[in-house]
């Protein structure tokens, strides 16, 4: 059986020189798109990394001053010290939806013509949950209905929605310290 005999980049005794810059021209461009992929995996790790920083986020919450003003003091990186109206009613919390920038974690957000508001959570963008407030009331749980106390719905109805509820709905850890008065919402 003969063996099947390999033809060379380059023939002996041949003016090559086409050949080797074609030659030359793709190892050129292999060097491109390698450093094109590099960079692009590198981006890729750097926003995987500021995302993993991100997640570690927590949120503070301020009790201190609910009883005299019905709010709160909320503290994260983007809110320092901002109030939001809240109330604790038969020991649970809740936040007034009034102002989209005083709600931590909260994804979207938007009003109806009927005036009823609705707000969005998710920490990790499969644990989706629909906070839908004034006439119409109720939580969603990934597109399913969530089974609501009628006290629950009462304070929905005035636009206000039970905080550690919620939260830990949508996958994230609620503590409460009775030393200082405050909750936190941790990523």
């Amino acid at each position: 059986m003969a063996e099947k005999q390999l033809k060379p980049h380059v023939q002996l005794g041949v003016d090559n020189s086409q050949q080797i810059t074609k030659v030359r021209w793709r190892e050129h461009q292999m060097k491109k798109k390698v450093a094109l992929l590099s960079g692009l995996l590198l981006s890729l790790i750097v926003a995987g990394t500021t995302t993993a920083a991100d997640v570690n986020q927590e949120t503070k919450i301020e009790l201190k001053s609910i009883v005299e003003s019905q709010a709160v003091k909320v503290y994260n990186n983007k809110l320092n010290g901002v109030a939001n109206k809240a109330e604790i009613i038969n020991g649970s919390l809740y936040f007034k939806y009034e102002d989209e920038k005083t709600i931590p974690f909260l994804v979207t957000y938007g009003e109806y013509t009927d005036g009823t508001k609705a707000a969005s959570f998710n920490k990790d963008g499969k644990t989706d949950v629909m906070v839908t407030m004034g006439s119409k009331t109720y939580i969603t749980f990934q597109g399913l209905p969530q089974p609501l106390s009628d006290e629950v719905k009462a304070q929905m109805k005035r636009n206000y929605f039970p905080v550690r509820y919620v939260y830990e709905m949508a996958g994230y850890k609620v503590d409460y310290d009775v030393t200082t008065k405050s909750v936190t919402i941790h990523e």
